[in-house]
């Protein structure tokens, strides 16, 4: 079953060479890693690894995002959405993955696409 998870107006770049908005307060980077959707770090796009973060897990305990498309017009991705349960607090931080796509799309006259959705 696909079924839009969300539309987002996120600025995306346009070219390898031009950043990509990663999240509120995050880092410009041309095809993200990984997009931080909440500014609790409780809900981000990613890769698939399933490790458990903790402060002290080097490098990307998420995986990466897949692009097979970054062009002037659009971008697609594909990997998971993770999110914290909450269960039993938010605070353990136990995440749970689902298999997403991503499309960025509308260009804006900044050079940045302005419209992101997610589908399950």
């Amino acid at each position: 079953m696909t079924a839009a998870l969300a539309t987002i107006a996120t600025p995306v770049a346009l070219a390898d060479q031009v950043p990509v908005l990663t999240g509120v307060g995050g880092k410009l980077q041309a095809r993200p890693n990984t997009i931080d959707l909440a500014t609790d770090g409780s809900v981000l796009l990613a890769g698939v690894t399933g490790q458990h973060p903790t402060q002290n897990t080097p490098g990307d305990p998420f995986g990466r995002l897949h692009w097979t498309t970054w062009n002037s017009t659009e971008g697609r991705a594909w990997r998971a959405i993770w999110a914290d349960d909450c269960t039993p607090n938010c605070a353990t931080a136990v995440y749970q993955a689902k298999k997403i796509t991503v499309h960025v799309y509308e260009p804006g006259r900044d050079k940045v696409f302005l419209r992101m959705t997610i589908r399950l």
